[in-house]
């Protein structure tokens, strides 16, 4: 506000303090003022607002019909320099209640904007910071507790308040009631304060919020009950909207609606994700009885199910519903429906892996750990050698070798329990690949080994071949390339025998990279074209990323700089498509080289950077140190 009448808006959460500021201003600005009048008006209509504020007015109207009510209290506000607070405002019809000059007026209201009022005459009323939450259990605990205390316990205070996201009427309320307990500590005390209990007789939180929520339209409530299920980080709005069965435009309004209202923060306009304030969620789920909330969370683990049956094509949507496996496993859990929480849970990591998630997707596998952790019947046995083994290769891609062989002999100890050999030829397969990591090459193919006499035993030639690609590896890093590629044409028959194309590409892939190591080009461009070639006959878009990323990396060696670039731009442009995060900081970092070669610095720069970004977030050490040491001897890019 100014000096000069005007108008002005304060928008916020419930329970922000926008009262308490503009009663503040209004004190303060009163000596510039004739009259300064607060009026509350809330969702009610404009005919009782103005009967009520008529009658804090010294005019005589009661006989008069509400439109010559608000019209003598328009002119008496009109007639002095006053100022008018309206609290609380709802509605358009409050433009109804402006004077006009030289009357000023301060809005409050839940709403982000009011069509009558320009952007820069707003202002929004955040929560408190932490500072501000200290002073404020300084201005109420010093007298009862001393200052000393009140630090000594300043972290259990302010856990408290963040547990209630700063909001300044629940960290006063808990503060109040936490004064009137005084024969307890401190900490104690704030540790065991819960919605329902903020409420000192002048702050009631929780009514606060239940207003707010009764207060809106149906199809909004149903969106925030929806809302209120899923996790409290953020939710995607589409998901809500099927939990809620609401079609996509009346979720679009009702969203718009709870938003404009406070009732609804935006995290990410283009993703569609959205949050509860954590108190408004509490309300929610507080207010619906048992039945209605077993409904609700039924409703919300049956939407993601129908989700994530289809991952491998809608991967992009399920991956902003990652958060809610976790909330949804345990619930099908609980109820019994084990199967379908396997299911789930299994989706849920496939995507959060394919995606680069691995935080999330190593969080799922844990929980289901849990699920079975002290059981020994077979399908709990099954599980969790299928999470140690799951787990150990997210600790491998972080770098974490020791953890994850740890977690593979774990996997391993389990599988004399039901005779699962099968099994076992895996994770000797696996800790064979950490070894190698290691460079300890004589026990890794010690193990491979061991892995081969399980699938000669068995039969399983589909393991026998993937077994031969990797002894192929020790023996290409050992130098032996005779015996390699011996090894890779034994793998090359098997899969010719078994139909396995799959096997037969990454055979052609493998011995390719030897004749590069000879020296043969054309021969390795021909198996990599026919590496590609299964590729696009089995719509293997991961294999052809790859095989992209091979290929341009021979056209680079041929000094066929633009050929290599455009298949960089296919792999990256698939990999983008895929959601394959491992594989694209690996193009990223090979398409640098490229530019290194074409003597173009601001891209080399580019796209090693955005390679030490993907390896930085996907937790992968030694792929980062080495970006980074290209990095290093980059020279700067020059401005134009």
């Amino acid at each position: 506000m100014t000096a000069e009448p005007g108008t002005f808006l304060l928008h916020g959460e419930p329970g922000t303090g926008k009262p308490t500021l503009a009663l503040h201003f209004a004190w303060d600005a009163q000596k510039d003022f004739d009259a300064v009048i607060f009026q509350t008006c809330g969702n009610r209509g404009l005919d009782e607002i103005t009967a009520e504020l008529a009658d804090r007015l010294p005019i005589d109207v009661k006989a008069q019909p509400p439109d010559e009510k608000r019209k003598q209290a328009m002119q008496w506000l009109r007639d002095r320099q006053s100022l008018l607070v309206l609290d609380d405002v709802w509605g358009r019809e409050a433009k109804q209640l402006e004077p006009g000059p030289p009357c000023s007026v301060l809005y409050t209201s839940r709403q982000h904007s009011l069509p009558w009022l320009a952007p820069d005459e707003s202002l929004e009323v955040e929560s408190f910071g932490e500072e501000e939450a200290v002073q404020l259990f300084h201005a109420y605990l010093d007298a009862m507790f001393h200052v000393d205390e009140v630090n000594r316990h300043r972290k259990a205070l302010l856990e408290f308040a963040h547990k209630v996201e700063m909001l300044p009427i629940a960290v006063a309320a808990g503060a109040s009631i936490l004064r009137e307990k005084s024969a307890s500590r401190l900490d104690r005390s704030a540790l065991k304060l819960r919605l329902p209990d903020l409420n000192d007789g002048v702050r009631d939180v929780p009514q606060l919020f239940q207003k707010a929520i009764t207060s809106r339209p149906q199809r909004e409530q149903k969106l925030l009950a929806a809302a209120a299920v899923c996790v409290q980080e953020g939710f995607w709005l589409p998901l809500a909207a099927q939990i809620a069965e609401l079609n996509e435009e009346d979720a679009d309004e009702a969203a718009n609606n709870l938003v404009n209202a406070s009732l609804l923060r935006v995290l990410d306009r283009e993703r569609r994700r959205f949050q509860l304030h954590a108190l408004l969620r509490e309300q929610v789920r507080s207010g619906c009885g048992p039945t209605e909330m077993e409904n609700r969370r039924q409703y919300h683990a049956v939407a993601l199910e129908q989700l994530f049956e289809d991952w491998e094509t809608r991967w992009r949507e399920c991956r902003e519903c990652l958060a809610e496996i976790i909330l949804a496993a345990e619930f099908l859990w609980e109820r019994g429906a084990k199967e379908r929480q396997s299911r789930l849970s299994y989706c849920g990591y496939a995507v959060a892996r394919r995606t680069g998630e691995l935080d999330e997707a190593f969080r799922i596998l844990k929980q289901e750990e849990s699920f079975h952790a002290g059981h020994r019947d077979r399908q709990a046995l099954e599980v969790l050698e299928r999470s140690y083994g799951n787990q150990a290769l997210i600790l491998n891609t972080w770098g974490r070798l020791e953890k994850a062989l740890a977690l593979h002999n774990k996997e391993e100890a389990i599988f004399p329990e039901f005779g699962n050999k099968d099994g076992l030829q895996i994770s000797y397969g696996n800790q064979a690949l950490i070894l190698q990591s290691w460079r300890r090459m004589d026990e890794a193919m010690t193990l491979h080994k061991n892995k081969e006499a399980i699938c000669l035993e068995l039969g399983n030639k589909n393991s026998l071949q993937l077994g031969y690609g990797n002894q192929a590896l020790i023996l290409k890093s050992w130098g032996r390339l005779d015996k390699a590629i011996a090894l890779l044409k034994n793998q090359e028959a098997m899969c010719l025998e078994l139909g396995n194309k799959g096997g037969l590409q990454a055979s052609y892939g493998n011995q390719a990279l030897i004749l590069r190591r000879w020296g043969r080009l054309d021969e390795a461009m021909e198996l990599h074209k026919k590496e590609e070639a299964i590729c696009l006959e089995l719509g293997n878009t991961h294999g052809l990323q790859r095989s992209c990323g091979n290929l341009a990396s021979i056209l680079r060696t041929w000094g066929q700089p633009g050929k290599a670039l455009a298949l960089h731009k296919k792999q990256e442009e698939i990999c983008l498509e895929l959601g394959e995060m491992r594989d694209l900081g690996h193009c990223s970092w090979s398409w640098g080289l490229l530019a290194n070669h074409q003597g173009d610095r601001q891209t080399e720069r580019q796209k090693l950077e955005q390679a030490l970004a993907i390896f930085t977030d996907l937790k992968m050490p030694r792929e980062r140190d080495a970006v980074h040491a290209e990095l290093n001897k980059c020279e700067p890019s020059s401005s134009s």
